[in-house]
């Protein structure tokens, strides 16, 4: 199976994804569940019976049949949820790569996003630097996490926002042939009022 992260999917399913990275996550997310059980010394015995349920799914479709299903990881996950944050200044995937750079002691990466002043003339191949913290570059990393956690709280109360129900169907409008039941052509039997009786 192809790793998630070309732009066919997100860390959360959603209308759209694509079926490898659906199958992916699904599988990925049971597995995080197991190794809790494990770390823990409790046997999860729905593990294999959700295992064989995505493996199904999966045979279903001949070009993914056989192939591993292989958790994909944050990086692979992070370019699919680019349009969740279109305010940021940096793309999440820049984000998450320069702050794991900087919290690694990566030395390349903190020469990105540190102030450089040169302070005596070069000699010798060689010159003096003052190197401090950039507040520009941290300034753009608080305002970017605060736009996410924003979006982020955004997206989860609209998920979990109850939905309305729907107006009831009067016996009217059913008589009158306005309603039909989605992708058929049979008359909806939900009405308000009931059927005036046989004369």
């Amino acid at each position: 199976m192809r790793p998630v992260g070309r732009r066919c999917g997100c860390c959360t399913p959603r209308p759209g994804t694509s079926g490898p990275a659906r199958l992916q996550l699904t599988y990925d997310a049971r597995r995080q569940v197991r190794s809790v059980y494990t770390d823990t010394g409790i046997p999860d015995h729905g593990f294999d019976r959700a295992k064989s349920t995505v493996e199904r799914l999966r045979d279903t479709r001949p070009r993914l049949r056989g192939e591993d299903l292989r958790p994909a990881t944050i990086t692979n996950r992070l370019p699919e949820v680019d349009q969740l944050f279109p305010g940021t200044s940096m793309r999440p995937i820049v984000l998450w790569r320069t702050a794991s750079g900087m919290a690694h002691g990566n030395p390349a990466t903190m020469l990105q996003v540190l102030d450089r002043a040169q302070m005596t003339p070069a000699a010798h191949g060689g010159a003096d630097f003052s190197v401090t913290s950039s507040a520009a570059h941290l300034a753009v990393f608080y305002d970017d996490a605060l736009q996410m956690l924003a979006a982020v709280r955004d997206l989860y109360d609209h998920r979990n926002r109850a939905r309305a129900a729907p107006e009831p169907y009067t016996w009217e409008q059913l008589s009158a042939g306005q309603i039909s039941m989605p992708n058929s052509g049979k008359t909806s039997i939900g009405f308000t009022h009931p059927p005036p009786a046989a004369s």
